[in-house]
């Protein structure tokens, strides 16, 4: 008993000791540590003011707190000590930890040094302060290693920027915030900074870490091995030369940026695994070629950046390999650029471009999105499209193509803009295009007609897109994998008939067009069969309708008095229904299924209506009417498909024709049988 007792007071005795000794200090995950304006320092007991200079005199670790040290006195100096300042942020996981800043420097002429620092997002960050200086520190496992917001005149001497995913970000507004002097005694990863301001008539001589040029004219930069967090950033700079460079990262950053340069020729480089690997900005009359773009998110970029020549670069396995992007902050888009004579093998998405532009010889292939997405004003010659998901997608205006050669890919030619847009408005200009037949799809001819009357578009076709036509006939064509097969945009009185059309993403597709028949087509295996967007007054009868992998027929907009009859839908899509009719415009209103005695035939009509039988009085038709919805009923679902004749087209109407007879004779003769019968 008294041994337990005695054991008993003997724990109590250690808790009390424990919770009384002084705890090792993490700063409250609320908290951060502030010097003051007036001077004073909240937050910590361990950094000290001795004779003037703020120091530390133990490791500080923020643990969860947004901010580390936040500094709002002018013309101090803050010494480390060989002391280390420590967040929780962890580099290979970039959304973890809440450690924003290491040190927030809002002061001016304050002096940063023999600092360690090491998992925040960045280490050190100032903005729109002037004259600081920074010395001997060592920044590790951040995101950011240091960063400059609108903030010159700063001196950086002897700093060690090591393992950071991105080292060195400067941002201003204007070229002369970008006045630093910042010497190769800095380094990234053991190499040195080269900082140049307004230097020029000088070669890179060393394998530098990083290389900024401010405002520089013939330079050259040549032979570097650089790895995450390096990179080459350009700034007014003129007549230089990048080469034989090798460019690594982690697709955080770009490796190469050009903002306001003119005249630089990039040329032999491998550049690999960055967010861009090159970034034009506002730059003009540069030459990139001969490069090899490897595993970046976008290999070239473009932003209001005119008359560069991109030539005979190899690129593999890029998210995006050339985008042009018009920023909402300067809706300017890049225009008078030559792409030419590149290979864009196995990527995501070849080239994304807009404006006036020139995109020639290219050799597109293996590329598991778009090959080629115009979005207006861009001519296109002569290029090689061949195995990729999506071949050339015409998504704007004003777009010249001559003598491209599409093969083999899975949709060759693509407008996704009928897709997306034409069935919610009249706006039919975004797709006037000059597409001539000097265009082909595996090997047969794209008809891509504007304001045509009165013509037939010729056998063997491999696309065909009619844009404000009148009057046109489209007959006897085998169209396969495009994006879609025939379309009709804004056009009238024109005839569909006797087409085989499969494996596109739109078999046929009717927008803002009126009073056109489709007719004997066999429209099969594409993903909709027919779409028809804001489209009146069109018949769609005779056609063979079947195993259309979302919906045999495909309505959007406000479309009314389209006539579909005497087809068969046979095992469209893959649910419980073969029609789609968009809820947004009245439920498909005004659209009829049947012609007063014959509607069409079902796949599914008796799986749906097992007790339906003949109707009474008819041949072949059922008792039950189809229903899609309220305001679309097949009145006359035939029992058994019919048979599409592969006769000319006037054999449709003969065969309706002698069917009605038929159903007026059986009326007829049951007539008379009726009255003999009465009169007996």
């Amino acid at each position: 008993m008294k041994k337990a007792a005695s054991l008993f007071a003997l724990l109590l005795l250690a808790s009390v000791v424990m919770f009384s000794l002084p705890q090792i200090e993490l700063v409250n995950a609320q908290d951060t540590i502030y010097i003051r304006e007036d001077g004073s320092v909240e937050g910590t007991d361990k950094i000290r003011l001795y004779g003037g200079i703020y120091r530390f005199i133990d490791d500080i670790n923020t643990g969860e707190s947004p901010y580390g040290i936040s500094i709002e006195k002018d013309n101090i100096v803050v010494d480390g000590a060989g002391y280390t300042l420590q967040g929780n942020f962890n580099t290979s996981q970039t959304s973890s930890g809440v450690s924003i800043t290491g040190v927030h420097l809002r002061g001016s002429h304050v002096t940063i040094r023999n600092l360690n620092i090491e998992n925040y997002r960045s280490g050190i960050q100032q903005s729109r302060v002037t004259n600081n200086y920074f010395a001997d520190n060592k920044i590790t496992y951040c995101n950011t290693g240091f960063a400059s917001f609108d903030s010159p005149n700063n001196i950086l001497r002897s700093n060690k920027l090591e393992n950071n995913v991105e080292h060195l970000r400067i941002s201003v507004d204007t070229l002369a915030q970008y006045n630093n002097n910042i010497d190769q005694t800095n380094t990234v990863d053991g190499k040195p900074i080269i900082y140049w301001v307004q230097r020029h008539n000088s070669a890179l001589l060393i394998d530098a870490g990083l290389v900024f040029l401010i405002d520089c004219t013939k330079i050259t930069i040549q032979n570097l091995n650089l790895s995450t967090g390096q990179n080459i950033f350009l700034h007014s700079t003129k007549n230089s030369t990048i080469q034989y460079n090798s460019l690594i990262g982690n697709r955080q950053y770009a490796g190469i940026h050009l903002h306001n340069s003119t005249n630089i020729r990039i040329i032999e480089n491998t550049i690999e695994s960055q967010s861009e690997g090159i970034y034009l900005q506002d730059s003009s009359n540069n030459q990139i070629e001969q490069n090899q773009f490897v595993n970046n998110a976008v290999g070239i970029e473009f932003q209001s950046a005119d008359d560069n020549i991109i030539g005979n670069n190899a690129f593999s396995e890029n998210g995006e390999c050339i985008h042009f992007t018009v920023a909402l902050a300067n809706p300017t888009p890049s225009l008078g650029n030559t792409i030419f004579n590149n290979e864009l093998v196995n990527n995501y998405d070849g080239i994304i471009i807009a404006g006036e532009n020139i995109v020639s010889g290219n050799v597109v292939t293996g590329n598991a999105g778009k090959a080629m997405n115009l979005d207006g004003q861009v001519t296109v010659i002569d290029n090689l499209v061949a195995d990729n998901q999506y071949g050339i997608d015409v998504t704007g205006q004003d777009n010249v193509l001559r003598n491209n050669t599409l093969m083999n890919n899975r949709y060759n030619m693509f407008a996704s803009r009928v897709h997306i847009s034409y069935w919610r408005g009249s706006n039919v200009v975004v797709l006037v295009n000059d597409i001539d037949s000097s265009n082909t799809v595996n090997g047969k001819p794209v008809y891509y007609w504007v304001s045509k009357r009165n013509e037939r578009v010729p056998s063997n076709a491999g696309y065909v897109m009619l844009v404000n036509c009148d009057n046109i006939t489209v007959q006897d064509q085998n169209i396969c994998s495009n994006g879609e097969g025939i379309v009709l945009l804004n056009t009238t009185n024109s005839r569909v008939f006797g087409n085989n059309i499969s494996d596109t993403v739109i078999g046929v597709g009717l927008f803002l067009s009126k009073q056109n028949m489709i007719s004997e087509n066999l429209i099969q295996n594409n993903d909709e069969g027919i779409r028809i967007g804001s489209a009146v007054n069109n018949t769609i009868t005779f056609n063979n309708i079947t195993l259309n992998n979302v919906w045999g027929i495909n309505f959007k907009g406000s479309q009314t008095n389209n006539t579909i009859y005497y087809n068969n839908f046979i095992d469209n899509g893959s649910g419980n229904l073969q029609i789609s009719i968009d809820k947004l415009y009245g439920l498909g209103l005004g659209n009829f299924w049947d012609n007063g005695t014959i509607g069409n035939y079902w796949s599914d009509y008796l799986q749906r209506y097992p007790n339906a039988s003949t109707k009474s009085g008819y041949i072949l038709v059922g008792n039950t009417p189809f229903y899609i919805n309220e305001n679309n009923i097949d009145a006359y679902p035939l029992m058994e498909p019919i048979i599409i004749p592969e006769f000319p087209s006037w054999t449709i109407l003969l065969t309706t024709l002698v069917l009605e007879v038929a159903v007026a004779i059986f009326f007829r003769d049951r007539l008379k049988k009726q009255r003999r019968f009465d009169g007996f």
